[in-house]
């Protein structure tokens, strides 16, 4: 009888085993992704990093570790705790501030993408780039830094940098990241990405709205 028990008990844990193991699964997975956690990835060691939103304990360490001297914040001015830990962290630390608005969902705006252009070529370096979640915004800045400042080739930077490794989905709005790289692959002719930033992105900009 205490062996039909088990038996039936054995059963009935099944599914429960399975919902635990797929659920196990399913967070390992975002927090490989970045989904979970702040996200922060090394760009170029010394140089580079990217990350999500981080508390004022998590950046403080990373300035600290990564002797940081310029973060890059993509997602603008805000008034929660979270900005204004990480600008408090940035006085702190003597470490410059950049805000720059762009969205995750849209093509950028020539003054979104030209003052991102300046603060990657301004530095000072290390510099960390972070957005939200880290996957979209962050990644589109990313490969831009990794051309424009490191020469890497655009196709090698783009597949590096917007990465579903980092919680990029090129599927629905946030394939605008790689829309606007598709645009410069598509009318740059023969002109490098900062230089078409400059030129010839606000007119291309103005015809697509």
């Amino acid at each position: 009888m205490t062996n039909k028990k088990t038996r039936i008990f054995s059963k009935k844990r099944v599914p429960l085993i399975i919902l635990e193991t797929i659920t196990v699964l399913i967070l390992a997975s975002l927090w490989y992704v970045g989904r979970l956690g702040n996200n922060f990835r090394v760009v170029t060691s010394g140089k580079c990093y990217r990350s999500g939103q981080m508390s004022y304990k998590e950046i403080c360490k990373a300035i600290s570790q990564y002797k940081i001297r310029t973060i890059v914040n993509l997602t603008g001015i805000h008034e929660e705790s979270w900005y204004l830990e990480e600008v408090k962290a940035a006085h702190e630390f003597g470490v410059k501030h950049v805000d720059i608005k762009l969205s995750s969902d849209k093509l950028p705006s020539p003054k979104e993408i030209s003052g991102l252009l300046q603060a990657l070529q301004n530095g000072p370096y290390p510099i960390l780039i972070h957005c939200k979640v880290g996957a979209d915004r962050s990644g589109l800045a990313c490969a831009i830094y990794r051309n424009i400042i490191e020469n890497v080739p655009l196709e090698v930077a783009v597949k590096e940098q917007l990465t579903w490794r980092y919680g990029h989905i090129p599927i629905g709005p946030t394939h605008a990241m790689d829309d606007f790289f598709d645009l410069y692959q598509q009318t740059n002719k023969g002109k490098g990405l900062a230089s078409w930033i400059i030129e010839d992105y606000p007119s291309l900009y103005a015809n697509r709205k």
